[in-house]
């Protein structure tokens, strides 16, 4: 997330709605809501350097996981000082 992305139409990502699972880590969460979210490139992401929960219903309902605003990357986009294409929520869908 940040300044600089791959992704080619977009120059950068930000993505301040974080998740924070039951463990104290801190990543994404999303509930699958159609057949196109099978082979979700973002839940292998959130597998390896995220909260590691799994994208399925419940998570946040049990409390294994907490949805939040992320305040300290909330204000990253304001210290920009020139425009660029941004991908909002890269990760995070609900």
């Amino acid at each position: 997330m940040g300044d600089k992305t791959k992704i080619e139409w977009a120059d950068a990502t930000w993505t301040p709605v974080r998740a924070q699972g039951s463990d104290g880590r801190i990543g994404w969460h999303c509930e699958p809501v159609s057949e196109g979210c099978r082979g979700c490139y973002a839940e292998g992401i959130n597998a390896r350097l995220g909260t590691r929960l799994p994208y399925k219903p419940g998570h946040e309902r049990q409390g294994d996981v907490r949805v939040f605003f992320d305040g300290r990357i909330g204000g990253q986009v304001q210290r920009w000082k020139r425009p660029r294409f941004v991908f909002v929520c890269s990760i995070v869908m609900r």
